[in-house]
């Protein structure tokens, strides 16, 4: 072998010697990877919803009921976008300022209809 080229040496030929593999060669558990993988994803998405349901406890917990007093002034679209810009502005992360949206939601001192001009000015607020 110390005869070969420098090449022949470090650089495999395609295929390597093998044979294309036969349907036969598949492997017989791909049906447990399946049934493995969605039961990932099931929990995954669980435990998602577990951490927003905490999100909203937590608000719920640190600033009861009068916190969401403070997101009463927004009923306009165009200030709820404002406020996410000045947000994300901030704090300098659209995903905080998502994230706490999202929270006051999950808690309800925030409506759906105000959240989302807020993240959507959080994201416009990630380019400024």
């Amino acid at each position: 072998s110390a005869l070969r080229p420098f090449h022949r040496r470090f650089i495999p030929t395609p295929g390597c010697g093998r044979l294309p593999m036969e349907k036969d060669d598949e492997p017989r558990n791909s049906w447990l990877i399946v049934i493995g993988g969605t039961f990932g994803a099931l929990a995954c998405f669980y435990f998602f919803l577990v951490g927003l349901q905490l999100l909203g406890d937590g608000f719920n917990c640190l600033g009861g009921r009068r916190a969401g007093g403070m997101f009463d002034v927004i009923t306009n679209p165009v200030t709820g976008l404002m406020v996410g810009i000045l947000a994300t502005v901030l704090v300098q992360s659209s995903s905080t300022s998502t994230s706490i949206v999202v929270g006051l939601v999950g808690a309800e001192h925030l409506s759906v209809k105000a959240g989302i001009p807020i993240i959507m000015g959080a994201n416009v607020g990630t380019s400024v």
